[in-house]
């Protein structure tokens, strides 16, 4: 069995395999996901990831609702 992984982790990889300077701000909700740095290591270029979430059941035959 394979595990899928994050958008986030896939990119995390490639950023450490190429050498790229970055940091991770993925657990943040007030700030973008990942800032690349420069050479001089001063940010450079910020990236915000996000992944399609499995959508929800809407069905709602399983409750009746009484509006009145």
């Amino acid at each position: 069995m394979t595990v899928d992984n994050s958008v986030e982790q896939e990119i995390k990889d490639y950023f450490t395999q190429k050498g790229i300077k970055f940091s991770d701000n993925s657990s943040s909700y007030e700030q973008l996901d990942f800032t690349i740095n420069n050479k001089n290591g001063q940010p450079a270029f910020h990236l915000d990831v996000k992944e399609k979430r499995q959508k929800y059941n809407l069905n709602l035959d399983f409750c009746s609702l009484k509006i009145e």
